[in-house]
């Protein structure tokens, strides 16, 4: 008997005849023709018997392991794909437990509105608080879970007013008052009238005490660098200043025994540029020295930057920044604390005035605020104006703004060359052959002569009278700074091209020129009283002139006769 594999020529190994065996598709054998050659094998001995077997049972096992790698990969697909077809869950706030014929069930607010629901039994009913985060079923109708806190945690601010009962608390919100339910969380806080609270107007319910800001963006970084020494021409405000202020700390028993009551606030009244801004910043820097922290800290508050579009917020910034500057001043009681109010009659402005582009009740805040202020020996007021015509008459009385009044002048000759002093250093390099003495004389003559500039323009009131403007009316103790700044720009520039060393007397006297002709061209009938203080207030400007200089620019100096 022909053994398979001489059946087949000896051209198939037994591999291949198992293979064979199993095998499908096109070309295949038949089943009767498999179990033909599975019996032919099993025949022709036991080796290829047992090689058969081995075989199919090697080839059971693989499949076997193929098939449960597959019902694996479709249990990992199948949760796939419930992830991403199963409905979603919702947030909702918890607001109570409420007794119903099925038994306790969850009051729940979603989106704004109030449901009564189930609960899961995974659920601990008790472990919830009102004002809680939970996880709603995808019909909207059970609490499934609790979420963590802080995902919801979003809504408006109040301010806490006061308790009426355990669960309940009035808030005050944009001027109006609030009764709102307090979430657990709030009940044992030590809350004070005026903290804010998170709190939603939809749910009527306060969720948490939050933190004040401490008004960081109102204060400069660091004390005030300008000192007193670096102003020229005020040396009688500075004093005055001084001596007032250098009373309530040097001498507090004293001022005890007299009674005084320590002056709250400064006002300081002077045309444009006459160094009102760094009289403010002085002042900071020079109490530093009686705290004995060696520090001050300076708010820059502007009135534009606190007024706003909507109804009463106005009112809310001035009050803020009060607020700010006072638990500034309480937290550090060694450390002096100035507010200054630049241009002040922006909010200042008389009640009822028709011009008045500011509502009466900011201006209402803001007096209300300085009466707040008596109690905080350590924060001091100063404001700023040139325009103290405008400025409401209530504002302007005692422990307000009128505590001390200081009128910042232009500068006359003696504090011109004061101020023409500090802005042209004494090494200053100059022509050779000139003084810096004679340089000064030549630019304070420019300025003050009654022959220097000439006159620059020509005013008309309504009723006909003229008045004539000088170079004494335009300038200020900026301007004077910008003439010296543009004088040794000119001289510096000249010898960086020519090699021509030296600040000459020219340099000095067309910085003036060109600087006064500037202000010149810049008076009109709507701003000239800013710097003409002795116009009638009851006769309108009606024409500015200018007048142009004549003749070639001279020297001219003002004689010292014994």
């Amino acid at each position: 008997m022909r053994t398979p594999s001489e059946r087949s020529g000896g051209e198939s190994s037994r591999t291949e005849l198992f293979d064979r065996l199993i095998g499908h598709g096109k070309g295949a054998l038949t089943l009767e023709q498999k179990i033909q050659l599975a019996a032919d094998l099993r025949a022709g001995s036991r080796e290829t018997s047992r090689e058969m077997d081995a075989y199919f049972l090697a080839e059971a096992e693989r499949l076997a392991q193929g098939l449960d790698d597959a019902r694996a990969r479709m249990d990992e697909l199948q949760k796939v794909h419930e992830r991403l077809t199963s409905p979603p869950w919702h947030t909702g706030i918890f607001l109570g437990i409420a007794p119903t014929a099925r038994g306790a069930a969850a009051v729940v607010a979603i989106n704004g509105a109030t449901r009564v629901v189930n609960v899961a039994t995974t659920v601990d009913v008790d472990a919830l608080a009102p004002g809680a985060e939970v996880m709603l079923g995808p019909e909207l109708n059970v609490v499934v879970g609790a979420l963590a806190q802080g995902f919801l945690a979003t809504g408006d601010t109040a301010a806490f007013d006061r308790w009426i009962s355990d669960d309940r608390m009035v808030v005050r919100w944009r001027d109006d008052e609030v009764i709102v339910r307090a979430a657990p969380a709030l009940r044992t806080d030590d809350l004070r009238p005026g903290d804010h609270v998170r709190w939603s107007r939809t749910l009527g319910m306060a969720f948490e005490r939050l933190e004040r800001s401490r008004g960081e963006q109102f204060f400069l970084e660091d004390t005030p660098a300008d000192s007193f020494t670096d102003i020229g021409g005020l040396d009688t405000q500075i004093e005055e200043l001084q001596r007032t202020v250098r009373l309530h700390f040097d001498h507090p028993d004293t001022v005890s025994r007299y009674r005084l009551r320590r002056k709250a606030s400064v006002l300081l009244v002077g045309p444009p540029g006459t160094g009102k801004t760094m009289v403010a910043r002085a002042l900071a820097n020079w109490l530093a020295g009686f705290g004995g922290s060696g520090r001050s800290r300076f708010m820059n508050v502007k009135p534009a930057g606190l007024h706003s579009m909507w109804y009463a917020q106005s009112e809310a910034n001035y009050r803020e920044a009060f607020r700010v500057a006072r638990e500034a001043g309480a937290n550090e009681p060694s450390v002096p604390v100035v507010m200054f109010f630049d241009e002040v009659d922006a909010v200042g402005s008389a009640r009822g005035d028709w011009g008045h582009r500011v509502d009466d009740r900011v201006l209402t805040a803001l007096m209300t605020e300085l009466d707040g202020l008596e109690s905080r020996g350590n924060v001091l007021v100063v404001a700023a104006t040139n325009r103290r015509d405008a400025l409401d008459p209530a504002l302007l009385r005692a422990g307000r703004l009128g505590d001390l009044i200081l009128e910042i002048p232009r500068p006359d000759r003696t504090a011109a060359r004061d101020i023409f002093r500090r802005h042209l250093p004494a090494d200053l390099p100059l022509e050779t052959g000139a003084s810096r003495e004679a340089i000064l004389d030549a630019g304070i003559s420019r300025i003050y002569a009654p022959h220097g500039l000439g006159d620059l323009a020509t005013v008309t009131l309504r009723d006909g009278k003229r008045r004539t403007v000088v170079g004494r009316d335009l300038v200020n103790g900026a301007s004077i700074a910008k003439i010296c700044q543009s004088a040794m720009e000119r001289a510096c520039l000249r010898e960086a091209e020519t090699g021509d060393a030296g600040l000459r007397t020219g340099d000095l006297l067309e910085a003036i020129d060109r600087e006064l002709e500037t202000a010149t061209r810049g008076l009109s009938p709507r701003n000239c009283r800013q710097y003409l203080s002795d116009l009638p207030q009851d006769v309108d400007v009606v024409k500015v002139e200018p007048v142009r200089v004549r003749g070639a620019r001279r020297e001219h100096r003002i004689l010292r006769i014994a």
